[in-house]
């Protein structure tokens, strides 16, 4: 049990070391730098572009229910008038 848990430990503590290490950088910077590290640290968490994802709920309930109208009607529809279909 001692062995498993100095292990865990030490699996931990490189970690920790980094993240120590860099919060007293950051305690060192300036007011302004510490704001463009923190977007920074935001931007590595956000959805990448090109993805869908980020266009969740930028639709209204009405914008939404007549595109989804729109997409019905012409998905339903057979055009004629193509040749080899």
């Amino acid at each position: 049990m001692e062995v498993a848990l100095f292990i865990k430990l030490n699996d931990i503590t490189p970690r920790m070391n980094t993240l120590e290490e860099t919060v007293e950088k950051l305690k060192s910077l300036p007011p302004n730098k510490v704001e463009e590290v923190a977007l920074y640290i935001d931007s590595l968490s956000k959805v990448p572009k090109g993805r869908f994802d980020d266009l969740s709920g930028c639709l209204s309930s009405d914008e939404a229910d007549r595109l989804e109208h729109a997409i019905n009607q012409s998905s339903e529809q057979i055009e004629s008038g193509h040749e080899g279909w």
